[in-house]
């Protein structure tokens, strides 16, 4: 029985995960974690008979289960836990503790959160090496480019290809942007998904950051790694050979498979919980080249990645500040990329090669007051 920890079991990925996890034969939730959503906490704890749990402060919880482990750290959290895996769909800069923690518990790190990396991505490798800890991608374009990698000989690859939507304003042009409300913005056309990720595409941020994750997963540089507009959300990722030639992954807008995929591998096993994709039943596929006048954010991701040093946890931290204000209604949707600018520019004399945790932490924490 692989014992498993979902860290933000009620959110998106989270609450999937658990579905995929109560279809597979072998595997169980052991712990989980959450911020405040203590009423969907509470019904997990009863249904999964949950043995441990991270939250950011006490509630009624405790005093109802007296049986079960309440953490308020996450190192702690981690490291006395009993799960073999874990999974972590934290959001946010919040996300790099988490992944830390579980790598130096010497656990299996299912990743969704995409600012781990982009925050941390030469810090991460590193301790995967030391402690000879594996990860895996659940993020549906690096699971896809996983997929396409899998025994194949990278020195064969010439590029990685990352596929985008667009998101929910795709078809507006920039002059039709200001005034966006946030519904608007939540709406995505091919994709369910919790709010911060959703207006991170429809910015393009989340394309940004995907190149960086790339970049740190499997070892491209960034001229080797592109991105195109692909509006059905059916190819999800590719690669193409130094011949020419691609392969993609494709399949159905649903993260169930990615999930399941990072859960079981290097074994595939049927998903009852997705449909299954089918090429007769489906669409013409179009694809178009990026547009970065359209997106400045993801050419200002490529900006920063190149930079190195603190520069991406400049423009993760930034963007973090960002959308957690739109999403409060205290900004218009463009002065998200207004505010990015403006701490990039802020830091481009002040890089550090090379940071330390602590460096890219005291960024954040710069930023974030």
């Amino acid at each position: 029985m692989k014992k498993i920890c979902i860290l933000g079991i009620t959110g998106s990925i989270g609450s999937q995960a658990v579905d995929v996890i109560n279809s597979l034969d072998g595997y169980i939730v052991e712990s989980a974690s959450c911020n405040t959503s203590f009423e969907k906490l509470d019904k997990y704890i009863s249904d999964l008979n949950l043995k441990a749990v991270w939250v950011k402060e006490k509630s009624y919880l405790e005093a109802k289960y007296p049986n079960v482990k309440f953490y308020y750290d996450v190192d702690s959290f981690i490291k006395n836990s009993e799960a073999d895996a874990v999974i972590n769909a934290l959001v946010g800069v919040a996300g790099l503790a988490a992944s830390i923690a579980t790598i130096r518990a010497k656990k299996e790190l299912l990743l969704a959160n995409k600012e781990s990396l982009v925050l941390a991505g030469d810090i991460i490798n590193k301790l995967l090496k030391e402690n000879n800890v594996r990860m895996l991608p659940i993020d549906s374009e690096h699971s896809a480019i996983f997929q396409c990698l899998d025994g194949k000989d990278k020195n064969q690859v010439s590029e990685l290809i990352i596929t985008a939507s667009g998101g929910a304003l795709r078809d507006l042009d920039r002059s039709a942007l200001k005034g966006v409300k946030i519904n608007d913005v939540l709406n995505h056309p091919t994709w369910k998904m919790g709010g911060k990720i959703t207006v991170d595409c429809a910015t393009m941020v989340n394309k940004g950051f995907e190149v960086i994750e790339a970049h740190h997963l499997f070892g491209f540089d960034y001229d080797h790694i592109k991105t195109v507009l692909h509006q059905e959300s059916a190819v999800h990722g590719a690669i193409k050979f130094k011949d020419g030639s691609v392969i993609c992954q494709m399949g159905v807008t649903s993260m169930m498979l990615p999930i399941q995929y990072a859960l079981t591998y290097p074994e595939r096993v049927a998903c009852n919980l997705s449909k299954n994709f089918d090429l007769t039943d489906t669409f013409n596929l179009h694809f178009r080249k990026m547009d970065y006048n359209r997106y400045p954010m993801l050419e200002l991701a490529y900006k920063v990645a190149r930079m190195g040093g603190i520069m991406p946890a400049v423009y993760c931290a930034a963007n973090d500040l960002a959308v957690n204000k739109f999403l409060k209604g205290e900004i218009e949707f463009l002065e998200i990329e207004n505010i990015i600018n403006s701490y990039v520019n802020l830091y481009l004399d002040k890089n550090i090669q090379s940071p330390s945790i602590e460096d890219i932490y005291k960024v954040i924490d710069e930023i974030s007051k």
